[in-house]
């Protein structure tokens, strides 16, 4: 299995390492034995291989460039069975299908997709996720990264299958009031304990 992140932080540029921070540790003591794995049964790379000041995020232009520079290497040499992209940058990397054109991470974290990166240099089970460092600066976010680590384990010993569109369609409505709630559940026939997501917005302070 390949995991690929980002790029180094300051402690990776200093120890000359992936993932051996902060970022690490939560990735080596928190995630990997979710999906039942430790350090050792993974490699671990990034998308570009150079500090920036301000640990900034990747261009587009970096991504593609250091990428396509050294990873068709690595790939070659590990022969994955599963790549798990961590993070927007390392979705980029994503070829795209007809299903998943580019990965979207607040749609398609945590899900399995078969289909190419890097223009083809590689094939296979692609497993998008969060980035391990959004947990150290959202704590929030944890629970994405958790319940995504836990169900690629899960898959990969053949204990869970993605739902699909159909058993969970997406319905947009626009809700205004709690009223319109109840009467969006009751019309369609649907009782209090089931389950119902709702993304919601911000205007301004207030909630929308």
């Amino acid at each position: 299995m390949l995991c690929i992140g980002e790029r180094p932080g300051k402690q990776e540029n200093i120890r000359l390492g992936v993932f051996v921070g902060p970022t690490g540790e939560e990735f080596n003591n928190t995630y990997l034995p979710l999906a039942g794995l430790d350090r050792e049964d993974v490699r671990v790379e990034n998308v570009c291989r150079c500090y920036a000041d301000g640990n900034r995020t990747p261009t587009d232009t970096e991504v593609w460039g250091c990428g396509q520079h050294f990873l068709p290497g690595v790939l070659a040499r590990t022969r994955p069975e599963v790549v798990v992209l961590l993070g927007g940058s390392a979705c980029k990397l994503w070829d795209g299908t007809a299903e998943v054109p580019r990965i979207r991470l607040n749609m398609h974290h945590g899900r399995p997709f078969y289909g190419s990166i890097l223009k083809g240099e590689w094939e296979g089970w692609v497993w998008p996720s969060y980035h391990p460092a959004v947990g150290i600066h959202d704590t929030p976010q944890m629970e994405h990264l958790m319940t995504d680590f836990r169900h690629l384990g899960e898959w990969w010993e053949g204990k869970w299958t993605p739902p699909t569109p159909d058993e969970h369609p997406t319905d947009y409505k626009l809700i205004s009031t709690p009223q319109s709630v109840d009467a969006y559940m009751m019309g369609g026939g649907l009782q209090a304990a089931v389950e119902v997501a709702i993304d919601t917005e911000s205007h301004g302070k207030e909630p929308w």
